[in-house]
């Protein structure tokens, strides 16, 4: 029971099929994969789709101005406001209260609403009354956006014996998020938020929470970042188990290492293999960019390549 908006633009097309037989083929196989009837329309805007469907309630058997339809409704593009016209004003999705004002109005018809200067319909109506006139003439710039689907990676454990030491409460907990890594739900994803809690004896619960700066994937990296707050702790009774949660998944996130570790060390040992390959080759292999003339409006001239020394 419900509905739901999507975005089928562009679907049709892909498949190399009429956008009507495409939405033939979505029913059958929506209503295969749920066992529950399906009920599918498709227009322009989400209002008219929306509409569309309204119209199933209102059909009869015995033809009408909406006969009883089976499979999808599909209004064409540039039909929207002719099918519109002939709808009740109940289908518009604003309270009771604004349908029997309506009424009231002798307004029954979306058609009669839309005919209406909006000034006039937004000075008795209001701003509520203002967006029915929009949808009623067609004008709806509502937008499909995705569900964010929130995943959490909850992993627990019991600890062999009941402890008030940190090593293995850190132990187990990097155990913990090792596995929660594994899982499916986190290949190829970041997280951004770790819950931790501790279970003890005496039936209290202890959490702590950590919130990286950068997303990672790394479990020593978040064992690092909770660690501390672990060792911290001054339990009031023996932990008897252990939990993590990690949440907040995104897109894996990439992380840009030095070349070389900074240091006279490293230096020095890149001046000596520079210079070796010089010496190999005969001339100068590497070099260095340094500003020649920056105030010149010829790029060429601002910049200059010398010969790479330590």
């Amino acid at each position: 029971p419900g509905h739901v908006h999507f975005e089928i633009r562009g679907l049709p097309a892909l498949a190399r099929m009429e956008t009507g037989a495409w939405l033939g083929d979505l029913s059958t196989a929506a209503e295969q994969a749920s066992g529950l009837p399906v009920s599918l329309a498709a227009a322009e805007t989400v209002f008219g789709a929306h509409a569309a469907n309204y119209t199933r309630l209102m059909g009869s058997d015995g033809g009408g101005p909406f006969p009883k339809r089976r499979g999808p409704i599909l209004i064409e593009p540039g039909e929207t406001l002719a099918f519109l016209s002939r709808l009740p004003v109940e289908v518009l999705p604003v309270p009771a209260a604004m349908h029997q004002r309506l009424r009231l109005f002798g307004l029954e018809r979306l058609g009669q609403l839309a005919a209406l200067p909006g000034s006039a319909v937004q000075a008795q109506l209001g701003r509520e009354g203002s967006h029915a006139w929009a949808l009623a003439r067609g004008q709806d710039d509502e937008r499909i956006t995705p569900g964010i689907e929130l995943v959490a990676l909850r992993e627990e454990a019991d600890l062999p014996a009941p402890t008030a030491l940190s090593e293995p409460l850190v132990a187990g907990t990097l155990a913990l998020i090792q596995r929660a890594l594994e899982r499916e739900e986190a290949r190829g994803r970041s997280i951004r938020r770790l819950d931790w809690r501790v279970g003890l004896e005496n039936g209290e619960e202890l959490t702590r929470r950590t919130v990286f700066r950068e997303p990672t994937a790394d479990a020593a990296r978040m064992l690092f970042a909770l660690r501390g707050k672990i060792e911290r702790l001054r339990l009031p009774s023996a932990a008897i188990g252990i939990g993590v949660t990690l949440s907040g998944l995104c897109s894996e996130y990439g992380h840009q290492v030095n070349l070389w570790q900074v240091g006279p060390r490293r230096w020095k040992e890149l001046t000596e293999s520079i210079e070796q390959l010089h010496a190999r080759t005969g001339s100068t292999q590497v070099f260095r960019i340094v500003e020649v003339q920056p105030w010149s409006r010829l790029p060429e001239r601002q910049l200059g390549l010398v010969a790479f020394a330590g």
